[in-house]
């Protein structure tokens, strides 16, 4: 179904929806059909690779992790799992009057992989901007939950996790979706002082974790549990060369730097987040949600092998990933979690070569 279907129809349609509850009008409408029993391949799985764990306390509700390889040193995007309690938009949650204006400044913090020193990294040169939260303002929150990957430092292609930033049509997704035509690929130009994006690929129901190496492009969906692989133009177009089944939904991708492979992080049970949300102080305590990491393995057309696997004991509900192969080392992190990353020194010759 194309994604430009006018607003005023889109309006009347879901009228309708809501007084019907109708699956064939739900349909029409692009309600994607995804077979859930799919998407839990590896919920039965053994403990693997999650010994020898560290918590690191210092941070909390690490959304991800990218590893600088050659300072030997781990980059996390960090923040307040209690504050994601009442501002978490991509789970539909949006109640910003019940948040800390505070907790809105999120952080970023640095692990230095040799010492294992952990440190909140101040930003020089970079003026914290007023709070925009205008309801007037039509391209505010317009991407609420924005993964990047970026060929060069002047551009960078982005997945969005929404169609529509707010009003009935929000609710709309959030309710009935998801919908086939619900995310998608952009590929944004920053050369100039105004940057430019444009749509870059066709349509998902879940657009989620993003990564690049070389001339391909990988985009994770969380809906769907696949990762598509792209092959990157000249122009920065992109031309769709694949589709992996992963048999778990999707979150961050990092990619192995020996070899090129993606790393995934995926959810091996259904995702439940108004469960999580409710339990946030419990995560990885008393409620354990399972994790997972799994390869794809390019020298076997990226068939995934699980190389991760954990009860929630250490990281639960964990949405990324990342391997050091050269420290021999893992490092997952979980967007609510109290203690929000944890350092694994591996003994699998498989997960770091």
């Amino acid at each position: 179904m194309s994604s430009k279907l006018p607003t005023s129809a889109l309006l009347i349609l879901l009228s309708v929806i809501i007084y019907s509850q109708s699956p064939v009008l739900l349909q029409l409408l692009g309600q994607a059909n995804i077979d859930k029993t799919r998407l839990i391949k590896w919920s039965d799985s053994k403990p693997l690779n999650n010994h020898d764990c560290k918590v690191i306390h210092k941070a909390d509700a690490c959304e991800d992790v990218k590893i600088h390889y050659a300072s030997n040193t781990a980059f996390l995007a960090c923040g307040d799992p209690i504050g994601r309690t009442y501002w978490y938009p991509c789970a539909g949650v949006r109640h910003p009057e019940k948040r800390a204006e505070a907790s809105f400044r999120e952080q970023l913090f640095k692990y230095d992989i040799t010492t294992g020193l952990t440190t909140k990294l101040e930003l020089e040169g970079c003026k914290e901007e007023e709070d925009d939260d205008d309801d007037d303002d039509d391209d505010d929150d317009a991407f609420t939950h924005i993964p990047t990957s970026s060929p060069t430092y002047s551009d960078f292609y982005i997945t969005n996790d929404h169609f529509f930033a707010r009003g009935p049509l929000r609710f709309l997704e959030e309710t009935y979706g998801p919908f086939t035509w619900s995310t998608n690929v952009q590929y944004c130009d920053a050369n100039n002082p105004q940057v430019t994006c444009k749509q870059a690929t066709g349509t998902f129901p879940g657009a989620n974790g993003i990564n690049s190496w070389n001339d391909r492009l990988f985009v994770g969906d969380a809906r769907n549990g696949t990762v598509t692989v792209f092959e990157i133009q000249e122009d920065k177009s992109l031309k769709w060369s694949r589709q992996i089944d992963l048999g778990a939904a999707a979150d961050n991708i990092n990619i192995l730097p020996t070899t090129g492979d993606p790393i995934v992080a995926v959810f091996p049970t259904l995702e439940d987040l108004p469960a999580y949300l409710d339990n946030v102080r419990s995560l990885g305590k008393d409620f354990l949600v399972p994790a997972a990491a799994l390869r794809l393995d390019s020298a076997r057309d990226y068939t995934p092998e699980l190389i991760y696997f954990d009860d929630g004991s250490v990281v639960s509900f964990m949405t990324t990933g990342a391997v050091d192969p050269y420290n021999k080392l893992f490092i997952g992190s979980s967007v609510l979690q109290f203690g929000g990353f944890a350092v694994l020194v591996s003994r699998d010759t498989y997960l770091t070569r």
